[in-house]
């Protein structure tokens, strides 16, 4: 038997998006690689990648503004030192992104 979701869970999608939207797009614009704080970022843009079906076309908008901007960033650090793995974190959200362009949704 497949459940339905309520409103409840839509309005709690919706208000996780903003969160984590917000919270990845602050993230790839302040980015250094010694910030320290990426891994923890990278919940924010798995979370987006599990809801992906449910972003609205601004949101899927400004989600490949910040994809951009992280895969930019990647490609000029990579292979560089990374004491607080940082560079190797942006390369998982990269990794995220890399798995939706290759299975993007119908």
């Amino acid at each position: 038997m497949r459940s339905m979701a309520t409103s409840s869970d839509k309005s709690n999608s919706a208000q996780k998006i903003v969160r984590c939207l917000r919270g990845y797009s602050l993230c790839v614009e302040h980015w250094a690689p010694d910030m320290g704080e990426t891994s923890a970022d990278v919940g924010y843009r798995q979370a987006l990648h599990d809801l992906r079906a449910e972003l609205s076309p601004e949101q899927r908008q400004a989600m490949a503004v910040a994809d951009a901007r992280a895969i930019e960033l990647h490609t000029r650090h990579k292979g560089q030192p990374d004491p607080y793995f940082d560079i190797g974190a942006l390369g998982e959200i990269v990794s995220i992104i890399e798995t939706e362009h290759a299975r993007p949704l119908p």
